[in-house]
C-alpha cells in the first residue's frame, strides 16, 4: 500500500555537511545524492538524549514554504524507523509526504522533521490511517466504517421493534436462546436482526455480558457461518471471555463451539489454561490457515495486536467484530481496527459507558474527545429515537451485587432499571 512506501536516507558527515542519499524503495539508486546544510536539514531532531539515536519516533514533517511569505506548512507524519550513525535513517510515511521530502530535498528546500513522541503504534497509527483516508478519500474506508465515522445513509443504530419481537418468536425454540434472560434474550435478538451496521449492548456490572457473549453471541454467528474477531483492550478480559467458552459442558447448547475457537497473540501475555488447551497460536499463518480451511470460526486476539496487522488475508477474512469492554475503548482505536478490516458487515459493542470510560487526559476530555465509539453511537441514537426502533439494549438482571448495594448502584447511573437476579434476591 502506498502508506507502507519506504525511503532510506544515508547520512555521512563530511566537515559539517550532511549528504543525503535518498534511496526509493522501489528503485534502490536511481536518486541521486544531494547535499544540503545541517541548519536546513534538521531542526529540533533528533533529540539530545543519546538512546533517542537508535528509538522509533513519530515525526512532523513541515517545509518552509518561501512562496507563502516564509510560513512553515504542515506536510504530514512520518515514522522514524531506525536511525545510527553508520545507517542514517529509515523513513515510513505516506506516499504523499515522502514525495515532499524529496522535492524538499530536490530543490534545496528548508526541511523541518519534528519529534513529537517516543514511538507508540496506537498513538500514531490513526494519524496514518487519516493520512490514507484524505489521499483516497472515503472509498479508502470499508462500507461498515463509513457507516460509522462518516454517517449518511444506512447509518442509523438499530432495528424495528417488530423485527425483534418476530425474531424472538420465530427463534422461542432455539436452545442458545432458552439459555439467556430476558434482556439478553433481546441482545440476541437485536444481533440477529442487524445485517449490517453496530450492535450495542449495555451491560451493568454483574449482567451477564461474558456469558452473553461466550453463550449466545459467538454461537449464533457461527451457526449463521459467520466468521467471527473477538477484540478486546487487555489481554485480562479477552481471556476471561475465552475461559468462559471453554467452561461450556458438553451437554450445554453452545458446546459445538469450543474447537472453533482460536486465540492469537504473545505467549507471554496468554493465560496458562488458554495455553493448555490447545487453542493458542502465535504465529499468524497459522490461524489464518485453520479460518480459511472452515476448521476455526472465532478468532480471539487483543485490539493492539489486530491493529498492526497488515496481511491482506486478515483484514479481509472476517464477516462480524465483536468488542468487549467497548466503552473503554477510544474512537481512534476502533477507527483503526474498521479501517484495516474491510470485510466487516457487522460490529458488536459490548460494555458500558457508566462505568470506566477509555483513558485519556482531562484536556482532552474538555474538548469532547473522550467518548468510546460506543458511547458516542448510543448518546447519538438516545438523543433523537426513531419511533418504535431498538437502538441498543442494556442488560437488567445483576447476580454480583448486594440488593442494597444493587438499589444504590441503580437508582444513582441506571434509572431504576437494575433488577436482582435469583442467587441474590433472597
Amino acid at each position: 500500500p502506498p502508506h507502507e512506501k519506504m525511503l532510506h536516507l544515508r547520512v555521512k558527515n563530511p566537515k559539517k555537511r550532511l549528504k543525503w542519499k535518498l534511496l526509493d524503495a522501489d528503485s534502490p539508486g536511481s536518486t541521486p545524492s544531494l547535499v544540503v546544510s545541517p541548519a536546513d536539514a534538521f531542526e529540533k531532531f533528533p533529540a539530545d538524549n543519546q538512546r533517542a539515536m537508535y528509538s522509533k519516533f513519530s515525526l512532523l514533517v513541515q517545509v518552509l514554504d518561501k512562496s507563502g511569505g516564509d510560513r512553515v506548512r504542515n506536510v504530514g507524519f512520518a515514522f522514524c524507523e531506525t536511525m545510527s550513525k553508520k545507517d542514517g535513517l529509515t523513513l515510513r510515511a505516506h506516499l504523499d509526504v515522502l514525495d515532499h521530502i524529496q522535492t524538499a530535498l530536490q530543490t534545496a528546500t528548508t526541511l523541518f522533521l519534528r519529534k513529537l513522541r517516543n514511538f507508540n503504534f496506537m498513538s500514531v497509527a490513526p494519524m496514518f490511517a487519516l493520512q490514507e483516508l484524505l489521499a483516497s478519500g472515503p472509498a479508502a474506508l470499508g462500507e461498515l466504517a463509513r457507516k460509522i465515522f462518516l454517517g449518511g445513509p444506512g447509518s442509523a443504530v438499530g432495528v424495528s421493534e417488530s423485527a425483534v419481537e418476530d425474531w424472538l418468536q420465530r427463534e422461542a425454540c432455539n436452545s442458545l436462546v432458552q439459555q439467556c434472560n430476558g434482556m439478553q434474550r433481546r441482545a440476541l435478538a437485536l444481533h440477529g436482526c442487524v445485517q449490517a451496521g453496530p450492535v450495542l449492548v449495555q451491560g451493568p456490572p454483574g449482567t451477564g455480558k461474558s456469558f452473553l457473549i461466550a453463550n449466545g453471541i459467538l454461537p449464533w454467528s457461527v451457526q449463521q457461518n459467520e466468521r467471527v474477531l473477538v477484540l478486546c483492550n487487555s489481554n485480562c478480559a479477552l481471556d476471561s471471555i475465552l475461559e468462559k467458552v471453554l467452561d461450556i459442558g458438553d451437554q450445554q447448547p453452545a458446546a459445538f463451539i469450543k474447537p472453533r475457537v482460536r486465540r492469537l497473540g504473545y505467549r507471554q501475555k496468554v493465560s496458562q489454561r488458554v495455553r493448555q488447551a490447545n487453542i493458542f497460536r502465535e504465529a499468524l499463518p497459522e490461524a489464518m490457515d485453520e479460518l480459511q480451511a472452515g476448521e476455526v470460526r472465532v478468532l480471539f486476539t487483543t485490539l493492539y495486536n489486530a491493529s498492526g496487522q497488515t496481511d491482506a488475508a486478515f483484514c479481509e477474512a472476517f464477516d462480524t467484530l465483536v468488542v468487549d469492554e467497548a466503552a473503554q475503548i477510544e474512537d481512534s482505536k476502533i477507527f483503526i481496527v474498521l479501517a484495516r478490516l474491510r470485510s466487516l458487515k457487522k460490529v458488536v459493542f459490548v460494555g458500558d459507558h457508566k462505568q470506566l470510560q477509555p483513558y485519556v487526559s482531562e484536556g482532552v476530555r474538555r474538548q469532547g474527545f473522550g467518548l468510546s465509539t460506543m458511547e458516542r453511537l448510543m448518546v447519538s441514537a438516545e438523543r433523537a429515537p426513531p419511533p418504535g426502533t431498538v437502538s441498543h439494549v442494556m442488560l437488567e438482571v445483576q447476580h454480583r451485587m448486594p440488593a442494597a448495594v444493587r438499589q444504590f448502584v441503580s437508582q444513582l447511573f441506571y434509572g431504576g432499571r437494575l433488577q436482582d437476579g435469583p442467587n441474590v434476591a433472597g
